[in-house]
């Protein structure tokens, strides 16, 4: 027997103890619902590969000496740990073969290999050229399916959906690091398209560790012209490998010469009222930052009745794009504007939170995709940024709280209970827990984090 001859003899060893350790590490419950895991080491599957290399390796000495190792030992420690080859295998390799070397893996994806598979296998394929169909769940659903998921959506044109699915994949307790990575690079990239260059600065931490993440950042910070933005030559470095990728050149030459610049100045506001609060009311439209001064303007010289209704709708359209809130301090425009959110608002919670309640009731039972963008409604369509605390945002954001609170955890213990969705049933819990702390529901709190500790072991 060569050395040659070890590799299929080790990989079916190491496999059937993967499987042996996996079945282990978990019962079914006698009463139904999701698996429970026994008390054994978190990393029973990568001690079995671990065993299997040892193995290997006195194996390949007792047949084939010093050439036995050689062969053996590297082609096991790739199998230990194939994910950074399908790192390397994205554009050119196909995405089956991603999706696998991605499975396999035992240190990177360790918390999340299905779900991280789905996501490298969607980014293999759209850096083909073509958007793959939505990830298929027959299990538990995990955060790599619901970001690939969310990926995928907003390729395919629906940004609004992709969005929340997005922004919910953050919700879920396993973030393996280069899931998190993936997900804060399509963010940022999503606030360049639209221009959001200070939501950039202000959200890409300096130590990210993504080469894209800093390049974003240190752009955003050149166009911005802010006082820490770097200079020629560390932005230079920071650019550097991506300088010859067409879609990266325009935004690295526009920005090359941003730094140190003379500052864009807007043009003056007109003196006469009306027209003043139809300009600011223009820019608005055009950048969220303007929206507070739009509201004041409009406070100030009061718009023509005919007028009125328009002027409400586009500033209302303006607030939930931008996840915005008004307060009531100011005259007759910006209290006309907190009811026309509230009505809207707060109805579309009503309507959804009712249809959810029915459908549980009703044991009409979806895809697990479909059950997290559920979840994904309210994680983007929730009306209240977390800053607004103060006057009628406070208060909204307690209406809508109480609103979600009940129809949201009890959907979410049927799919713990009978669904065996015990990663989305935390996600959900997860985000109500944020959102009570905001709207100051101790009550709540203390529930939410009751239901997180009934459920750690799937943290």
């Amino acid at each position: 027997m060569t050395p040659f001859h070890l590799v299929p003899l080790l990989l079916l060893l190491v496999r059937l103890g993967v499987w042996a350790a996996r079945w282990l590490s978990s019962r079914t419950d006698p009463q139904g619902g999701a698996p429970v895991p026994r008390n054994v080491p978190q990393d029973s599957v990568m001690l079995a590969w671990l065993l299997g290399v040892l193995v290997a390796a006195l194996g390949s000495l007792a047949v084939g000496g010093p050439l036995g190792l050689l062969v053996v030992v590297p082609a096991v420690l790739v199998l230990l740990e194939p994910s950074p080859i399908a790192e390397r295998l994205i554009p050119r390799g196909p995405a089956w073969l991603v999706w696998w070397a991605t499975r396999l893996s035992l240190v990177v994806w360790r918390r999340d290999r299905r779900g991280g598979a789905d996501l490298m296998a969607t980014r293999a394929a759209m850096a083909a050229g073509h958007v793959p169909a939505a990830p298929r769940v027959l299990g538990p659903i995990t955060t790599g399916t619901v970001l690939s998921a969310g990926i995928t959506a907003a390729a395919r044109g629906d940004e609004v959906d992709g969005r929340a699915l997005v922004a919910t994949s953050g919700w879920f307790d396993a973030q393996p690091e280069p899931l998190s990575v993936v997900r804060q690079e399509w963010i940022a990239a999503e606030h360049a398209q639209r221009g959001a260059w200070d939501r950039i600065a202000l959200e890409v931490p300096p130590t990210a560790s993504s080469p894209r993440l800093r390049l974003l950042k240190a752009t955003a910070e050149r166009l911005l012209d802010l006082d820490d933005a770097p200079d020629a030559a560390v932005y230079e470095q920071l650019s550097r490998p991506f300088a010859n990728h067409p879609e990266w050149r325009p935004l690295i030459d526009r920005a090359r010469g941003a730094r140190h610049r003379a500052a864009f100045v807007a043009p003056p506001l007109p003196e006469d009222p009306l027209a003043r609060a139809l300009e600011v009311h223009r820019r608005a439209l055009l950048d969220p930052a303007w929206l507070d001064a739009a509201v004041e303007a409009w406070d100030d010289a009061p718009p023509p009745a005919a007028a009125r209704e328009r002027i409400l709708e586009d500033l209302a359209a303006a607030c939930v794009a931008s996840r915005t809130f008004p307060d009531t301090a100011g005259g007759s425009v910006s209290a006309a504007l907190v009811d026309h959110l509230q009505s809207a608002l707060l109805t579309d919670l009503e309507a959804q939170t009712r249809a959810l309640t029915s459908r549980r009731l009703a044991k009409h039972d979806l895809e697990p995709l479909a059950e997290a963008q559920e979840l994904a409604w309210f994680v983007e369509r929730f009306p209240l940024t977390e800053g607004s605390v103060a006057g009628a945002a406070a208060l909204h954001r307690r209406q809508a709280f109480r609103i979600c609170y009940a129809p949201l955890v009890d959907w979410s213990a049927d799919l713990y209970n009978r669904r065996n969705q015990p990663y989305l049933f935390r996600a959900t819990t997860r985000w109500l827990l944020a959102q009570a702390k905001l709207a100051g529901d101790t009550q709540a709190e203390a529930v939410l984090t009751q239901n997180l500790a009934v459920s750690a072991q799937y943290a």
